[in-house]
């Protein structure tokens, strides 16, 4: 029984055909070798170009504080340089009144 069915069906594989295999099978893995040693090497690169970007969003955010906290100084100063203008705008007023107030009769002159 064994005869007939080796007879039936050819169960020999070519050396054509073990060669080619083994080829393929080599260059798949070769293929899969580069493509992750590729991938290694963009992650690495893409893990470092993230630490920078989070290095220069902190320094942006400190320059930001840094920045809010001078406008927010100079415009204290500029309230105050205000208050004190209209301060002396006050005064000057009441320093200058007397001397421009017009006599309205001859005997106050």
């Amino acid at each position: 029984m064994r005869n007939s069915l080796s007879r039936m069906v050819d169960m020999r594989i070519p050396l054509w055909g073990i060669l080619g295999a083994t080829g393929t099978l080599a260059m798949v893995l070769i293929t899969m070798w580069f493509n992750v040693q590729a991938l290694t090497a963009g992650m690495a690169e893409m893990r470092t170009l993230m630490r920078e970007s989070v290095t220069t969003a902190q320094a942006n955010d400190r320059e930001i504080t840094r920045l809010m906290a001078r406008q927010q100084q100079s415009e204290e100063t500029i309230r105050d340089m205000r208050l004190r203008l209209d301060n002396l705008h006050t005064q000057l007023n009441a320093m200058a009144r007397p001397y421009f107030q017009q006599p309205t009769t001859k005997e106050q002159r």
